[in-house]
């Protein structure tokens, strides 16, 4: 045997398990194995948790309440999320959820031929005292620009046939940042995101997903932003019919078509209709179920509306909307001490979040808490950047001080007069004021007026609990008929 075999028999057999061999010359210290992370802090760390791209994982957080939190004042890629956290969702069955969702409604006539979700109107509880005010809308001072390109989108719809090829990756990275944008629901967020799925359309006219954000978008800047609303669901309509007719097995867009034919042209069972589609395609989609649930409240089918909202939360708990309208709803069927604590939470945490204030006014108003209430439509007309909104809390904070209720409700009345005369106002609104102070030949011509003029929302009044307490059934039925309610 060799010498250089002799001393290879003696060498101990080496351990790989323990890793590679160190030289024994080498005295430099080995790195420390480094702790797993417990929090992930961009988009791509996120996905390579799942293994999965950015794109599902932004879309897990949209729609299926993947635990994804957002730095303050980072409106698009400051986001970060804890493992621990990630890995619950996983074991509530998140991934799972969406990952079967996703996969049925690539398969349209799979999802047509499966068992219909269709849900069911319950019997409804007493309606509670109060009636729903609902939150201020006045005219944007600056003028809303619409791209030419959104102009023509129901010359689009009749284009180009549909495809299924990827859109390109830079109109994909666009549609991305205008999901983070849309889901910040401020006047600055819902704008930027306008900009960023129109410019995703502008790259392939014929990206499904780029025209439901789109739609998404116009039907919230009317409520966020103060947008008018013919314009936007008009803008809405547009854009859900141009997915529609890429992707009829997109969910989102039927859900977002229908969502704008109830509440821009009060087209009630054709809206249903859809709603029911989208549940079909995507029964697991907790954005459906929280619209759908809208439309539900709005004809005070208040017990329905609180089936979908329980559903819309048990997909996506972490989402302040659903977390919000929920109460509201609550609030409405008699549960005041919940719906007003939850509210609370809710502002104290998230401070920014409009409809939270919008809906602790309402409830401040009902309840005779008249400070708490110019609080809040303060705080509502500076979150929605509304100056004419801010000038009338002023205009009542003032009053109140002086005149106490009732010269608070005669501020906010002359003010509502001024803008409806003025043309920038609503008779809804003003009718909701004359409620407040018992005039009932003044709500009753507010109201019809409300209707003719198709005043957005007017049909709400015909359900206001505080209306049909003044004028009487009777006197609303002839209205009532003209919309099935």
């Amino acid at each position: 045997m060799s010498r250089h075999g002799a001393m290879e028999s003696r060498r101990k057999p080496r351990n790989w398990a323990l890793g590679p061999r160190r030289n024994r010359n080498d005295r430099r210290k080995m790195p420390s194995p480094r702790p797993p992370k417990t929090r992930l802090t961009n988009w791509k760390e996120v996905a390579a948790f799942f293994g999965k791209g950015e794109r599902t994982v932004m879309r897990w957080e949209a729609e299926r309440g993947l635990p994804v939190h957002r730095l303050p004042g980072e409106a698009r890629s400051g986001i970060y999320a804890d493992v621990a956290e990630l890995e619950a969702w996983l074991k509530r069955g998140g991934a799972a959820v969406a990952e079967a969702a996703e996969a049925g409604a690539s398969e349209a006539g799979a999802a047509e031929a499966g068992p219909a979700y269709i849900p069911k109107l319950v019997d409804e509880a007493p309606p509670a005292p109060a009636g729903r005010a609902a939150p201020t809308r006045t005219r944007r001072v600056a003028q809303w620009a619409v791209a030419p390109a959104l102009l023509a989108l129901a010359v689009f719809a009749m284009s180009r046939p549909p495809t299924a090829s990827p859109p390109p990756p830079a109109a994909h990275a666009l549609y991305l940042r205008g999901l983070q944008d849309w889901a910040q629901r401020t006047p600055a967020s819902l704008n930027a995101a306008v900009d960023e799925f129109s410019a995703a359309i502008r790259l392939d006219n014929n990206y499904a997903e780029a025209y439901v954000g789109l739609a998404n978008c116009y039907n919230l800047l009317r409520e966020f932003a103060a947008m008018p609303a013919a314009q936007a669901y008009a803008l809405a309509k547009a854009a859900a019919a141009r997915a529609i007719a890429l992707r009829p097995d997109l969910a989102g867009a039927h859900s977002a078509y229908a969502f704008a034919l109830f509440f821009g042209d009060w087209n009630f069972a054709e809206a249903r209709r859809e709603f029911e589609r989208a549940l079909r395609l995507d029964p697991n989609n907790a954005g459906i179920h929280h619209w759908y649930a809208t439309t539900l409240m709005a004809l005070n089918a208040r017990q329905s509306a609180l089936i979908e909202l329980d559903r819309a939360a048990e997909l996506a708990p972490d989402s302040l909307s659903i977390q919000a309208d929920r109460a509201f709803c609550l609030y409405f069927m008699g549960r005041a001490a919940e719906a007003k604590s939850t509210l609370t939470y809710l502002a104290a945490s998230h401070p920014d979040f409009y409809s939270t204030h919008a809906y602790l006014a309402t409830i401040a108003l009902d309840t005779g808490d008249d400070a708490a209430y110019v609080h809040e439509i303060l705080l509502c007309a500076r979150l929605k950047q509304d100056q004419a909104g801010e000038t009338l809390a002023h205009d009542a904070q003032a009053a109140l001080a002086t005149g106490g209720h009732a010269a608070m409700l005669h501020a906010i009345l002359q003010a509502r007069l001024a803008a409806l005369a003025s043309g920038a106002g609503s008779a809804r609104d003003v009718a909701r004021v004359y409620s407040m102070l018992g005039d009932a030949p003044h709500v009753l011509a507010y109201t019809a007026l409300a209707i003719d003029r198709r005043d957005e929302d007017a049909f709400v009044l015909l359900r206001d609990t505080r209306i049909s307490t003044l004028l009487g059934d009777a006197a609303l039925a002839p209205l009532r008929a003209r919309f099935a309610l």
